[in-house]
């Protein structure tokens, strides 16, 4: 006898414009381990307009990646009036998801097992993510580091330029290491410039959150000698901002030119007017 258990279970899943923030909650992945998953793909998706993925976009991720859960169907592109059923759908999948600490440490588990070093050092960098999130620096830290070891041992550069980012930040955090922050930021951003892994291109996105952070760095430094950590904050934001610019980094943009403003001149006071004129 046929077993039809599950044959209602298919949930549909709709081609149509995705946010990158839509996809990583469809794929149940961090922002940039979804980017690492599609590197190798841009030349065939091609750029996003703004942080929105087009259609036809949408379903060459979903052709290269596979479609996001088990038992799904796949629906053509439909107007805009028939979208919110899907917008719903993929609000109940959130709802539903598992705690991502649980989901990450899953997914490390199997990666071990399976001696998947990538899959681990992308699961150690999540769990990164996650405890700083969290602020629990300790923790970041521990795991920001042991994704560095694994990364480095199979030259996974883009895990090693965000590894070495997120010791950055922890240092950072702290307050009174930013001597440490900086020195972890300048290896990030080196690392972040050797090539992605499996030869994708330079790591950009890497290039502009390290550029950003050492701005941070020389941003809180002027607070001591203006001038001349204002002019290398200042040049770090906008080396940031044009590459953000160019891959249509929303997250690296903003960081950039609010730390753009906030180094401003303020304007020179104007002088008291004189009397009787």
């Amino acid at each position: 006898m046929e077993n039809t258990e599950n044959t209602t279970e298919k949930k549909q899943i709709q081609i149509r414009t995705y946010s990158n923030k839509e996809l990583c909650v469809l794929y149940r992945a961090q922002r940039k381990t979804l980017k690492r998953w599609l590197a190798p793909y841009e030349k065939e998706i091609g750029r996003r307009i703004w942080n929105i993925y087009t259609p036809k976009q949408v379903e060459i991720i979903f052709e290269k990646l596979g479609l996001p859960r088990k038992n799904q169907t796949v629906i053509p592109f439909a107007t805009e009036k028939n979208n919110s059923n899907e917008e719903n759908s993929a609000k109940e999948i959130i709802e539903a998801d598992e705690n991502v600490a649980q989901y990450v440490d899953a997914a490390w588990n199997f990666a071990r097992a399976i001696l998947w070093k990538e899959g681990m050092a992308d699961a150690y960098n999540n769990m990164e993510t996650y405890y700083a999130n969290k602020k629990d620096n300790k923790s970041a830290r521990e795991n920001a580091k042991l994704a560095l070891q694994v990364a480095t041992s199979i030259d996974y550069t883009q895990v090693v330029a965000d590894a070495y980012n997120a010791i950055g930040n922890t240092f950072s955090n702290e307050g009174g290491n930013l001597d440490s922050a900086l020195y972890y930021y300048d290896l990030a951003l080196g690392n972040a410039d050797k090539g992605c892994h499996k030869g994708c291109g330079k790591y950009i996105e890497g290039k502009v959150d390290a550029y950003n952070n050492i701005a941070g760095i020389h941003k809180e430094n002027s607070k001591k000698e203006r001038k001349k950590n204002r002019d290398k904050a200042l040049e770090n934001y906008y080396h940031a901002l044009e590459l953000a610019k160019d891959i249509s980094y929303q997250e690296g943009i903003i960081i950039a030119e609010k730390g753009i403003a906030e180094l401003a001149e303020p304007p020179a006071k104007m002088p008291p007017m004189l009397k009787g004129k």
